[in-house]
């Protein structure tokens, strides 16, 4: 009996120390290549447009620092995407953003933060511009698809790199354990 309590003791101390700082991400980013896909399928059965907003500010609204973060979004019915630059987004008096979109709070709960050392990199599309600060939103549309993207989540200290490719027309992500760009890919490099 004593032996059991050593031996349990000792994995309580040592299974938390076996695990590296991609342990917990490696998960992360399974959950979001699923939520990606029933994004798909679920703006196409409650004929809404979703998003991903994706935060790459990494501040909160009281200036904190925070880690990066990404929540779902949705607007009744077929809606065109916002692109706004940096600063150009229409705001209220008290700083939000006005937009046709709202939070989902039944498919996530929460904002989803990024374990400490991790970031979004940098997200691409296929017809518009990088992203690589800010907010950056995936869509995906009630006619059955979604738009072309690439992104990128990185904890350049523990040179960790994972690249999420976003299938325009399943909603499928890819899950790429490097750092590449969209071109790259659709080139075969």
């Amino acid at each position: 009996m004593i032996v059991l309590g050593i031996v349990a003791f000792v994995l309580t101390i040592a299974i938390p120390k076996l695990s590296g700082p991609g342990t917990q991400i490696k998960g992360d980013i399974r959950r979001f290549a699923v939520m990606s896909r029933k994004l798909f399928q679920i703006a196409q059965i409650r004929k809404k447009t979703y998003r991903i907003a994706i935060d790459m500010r990494g501040v909160d609204a009281d200036g904190n620092k925070t880690n990066h973060s990404y929540w779902i979004e949705y607007a009744d019915g077929a809606k065109m995407m916002e692109n706004y630059a940096p600063g150009e987004a229409p705001e209220d008096e008290d700083g939000n953003l006005i937009t046709a979109f709202q939070k989902d709070t039944k498919f996530l709960k929460s904002d989803k933060r990024l374990p400490d050392g991790f970031v979004f990199s940098k997200v691409s599309y296929g017809g518009r511009e990088d992203i690589d600060s800010g907010l950056a939103y995936i869509y995906y549309f009630p006619q059955g698809y979604t738009e072309e993207s690439l992104i990128q989540i990185a904890n350049p200290e523990a040179k960790l790199f994972w690249s999420l490719l976003v299938n325009p027309l399943t909603g499928q992500t890819d899950i790429i354990t490097k750092q590449v760009s969209l071109k790259d890919l659709k080139q075969g490099k």
